[in-house]
């Protein structure tokens, strides 16, 4: 759901829908594998992330 409100904030502020596209990876590809080491409230918070990618 984040990378949907994401995407409709860019496309109120003037962003061509069909230039975007998003992909959800909820707990496949966390920045930090908080099962296998601890994880601080920061470690937690950079895994709940909307990640940008611009091309040409």
């Amino acid at each position: 759901r984040r990378a949907e409100v994401v995407k409709d904030y860019l496309i109120n502020r003037g962003i061509e829908a069909s230039r975007m596209e998003y992909e959800w990876f909820g707990k496949n590809m966390p920045v930090y594998n908080c099962g296998t080491v601890p994880c601080t409230e920061a470690m937690h918070q950079l895994n709940r992330r909307t990640e940008l990618k611009l091309g040409k």
